[in-house]
């Protein structure tokens, strides 16, 4: 996710107290840069300050029941062992399992490459219920130094839930419909060496990117169930993952407010200068420490 429209900062401060942030870039859009040295560390207080990272994001796609055909319900009442891993290149099952590991694509989290493996376990609602529970269960972290730092130092908290509708859909009365319904809560640790920065500007700075890599997910998620379960209700049970070109399909994705946007003037669009101790500087100006 790439950052744009930056106004950058710079930050003059002691090298052996705050070496780990050489850089603090603030956008537009609310998304802070640090820039860590190979040399650099981070050092965390399991009793320290957190900040918080939220995102929520629904999707849903209409099938087609074919008359003697296998149903939604059904579908969504297949036991995990029987589930397709969807996509070969990142997920795989844990055998006799019903856990998976994904690795999901790389993001741009603080101006740092993030690469983030999720365990997950499925919760299947017996049929005729129509409902899968997918919940993470731990995550690991990988790419650049930032990245390898921070391990250890967040809980995550993720639900992703699965449903088999019926509802009027674009046009179509009483449809089959799948919905994926994601909701993410990271809470994290603020290194030492991170305390002068505001708390409040790092979860916005979180929580953006957060919410822009729901947006890519969730769609791309929804339309791939879609297309296993159109094969899968004609008879094919092979499980083979879904290629991503056959992921032709009409979703919807349900609009959500933005909670970052609530109530803070000070970071409407516009760049914040922030000064050493962590408060906003009154100067756009380098603030000397």
């Amino acid at each position: 996710l790439p950052i744009t429209n930056s106004f950058l900062t710079t930050q003059q401060y002691d090298v052996k107290t705050r070496a780990a942030f050489r850089t603090l870039e603030i956008t537009q859009k609310k998304a802070l840069k640090l820039d860590i040295d190979e040399k650099d560390s981070l050092t965390y207080d399991e009793n320290g300050p957190r900040v918080t990272f939220k995102g929520s994001k629904e999707g849903k796609v209409a099938v087609v029941e074919e008359p003697g055909a296998r149903t939604l319900l059904e579908y969504l009442a297949l036991p995990a062992e029987k589930y397709s891993v969807l996509d070969a290149g990142t997920i795989q099952r844990t055998p006799d399992s019903n856990s998976f590991v994904c690795e999901l694509d790389p993001i741009n989290f603080l101006g740092n490459e993030i690469i983030a493996t999720i365990y997950a376990d499925v919760n299947v609602s017996p049929y005729p219920e129509g409902k899968s529970v997918i919940e993470v269960t731990g995550c690991s972290l990988d790419g650049s130094k930032l990245a390898r730092f921070a391990n250890g130092s967040f809980d995550v908290k993720c639900t992703n839930v699965v449903r088999a509708l019926r509802e009027d859909f674009k046009g179509q009365e009483d449809a089959p419909v799948l919905s994926v319904d994601c909701n993410v809560e990271v809470s994290a640790l603020v290194p030492r060496e991170g305390r002068w920065l505001p708390k409040r500007l790092l979860s916005k700075s979180g929580s953006l990117v957060m919410q822009s890599m729901l947006r890519l997910m969730v769609p791309r998620f929804v339309g791939q169930l879609g297309v296993d379960f159109q094969g899968w209700s004609l008879g094919d049970d092979s499980r083979a993952p879904v290629a991503m070109d056959a992921v032709i399909v009409d979703v919807e994705e349900e609009e959500e407010e933005d909670e970052n946007d609530s109530g803070d003037d000070d970071v409407n669009g516009e760049p914040v200068r922030v000064g050493a101790n962590g408060t906003e500087a009154t100067s756009s100006s380098s603030v000397s420490v």
